[in-house]
């Protein structure tokens, strides 16, 4: 009797697999194919500006779109690492007059991630996140997120020690009917 059981959930199981197997290579060939070297569309909508003014000169962001959506489609690319980008970047010096510049519309509001190269490696060191108008500033100490220290300072970037840095500029580009989203990358030395 114990066989008969058996058998009969064996072949109640091969009824629904073979439906399973149809579905997961397709999806697994997707996942192999994705090439992060190639450039994905993003839907289209305005895309504003994102540059640093530092010794009276502008510098152009590196953009990486990794998100958005319209009332007709949504895609997603991949965030990329300060290691990614690095060698795509020339740093530039740190001036006292050293302004981060956003023009456009854009949802909420930026965040500001400072890496920082230490013995060959890119470490966060910092993160500002904007909310409400309030700056809310995180120090690392080269913990998990979860343990960052939030700090109080008339300016975050009177915290950035000597060094080299990579700066993340993250943002949603938006409109009344699209947005996305965006990586914006800076190389500069303090």
């Amino acid at each position: 009797m114990k066989k008969i059981k058996l058998l009969v959930i064996i072949f109640a199981i091969s009824l629904v697999l073979p439906a399973c197997s149809r579905e997961v290579p397709q999806y697994y060939d997707t996942l192999q194919s994705y090439d992060s070297s190639q450039s994905y569309d993003a839907p289209q909508l305005y895309i504003g500006s994102v540059r640093v003014v530092a010794g009276g000169t502008e510098h152009i962001a590196l953009e990486n779109w990794h998100h958005g959506f319209t009332p007709e489609v949504s895609a997603s690319g991949i965030p990329r690492s300060p290691e990614e980008v690095a060698d795509e970047l020339s740093p530039f010096s740190f001036e006292g007059d050293f302004q981060i510049v956003i023009e456009g519309t854009f949802a909420g509001e930026p965040n500001y991630y400072f890496y920082k190269l230490t013995d060959g490696e890119w470490n966060i060191v910092l993160a500002v996140y904007n909310r409400g108008g309030t700056e809310q500033i995180f120090v690392t100490h080269g913990r998990p997120i979860g343990e960052w220290e939030r700090v109080y300072a008339e300016s975050f970037l009177d915290l950035l020690e000597s060094g080299e840095y990579i700066l993340d500029v993250d943002l949603w580009w938006s409109n009344s009917r699209a947005g996305s989203a965006y990586q914006n990358f800076f190389r500069f030395i303090k």
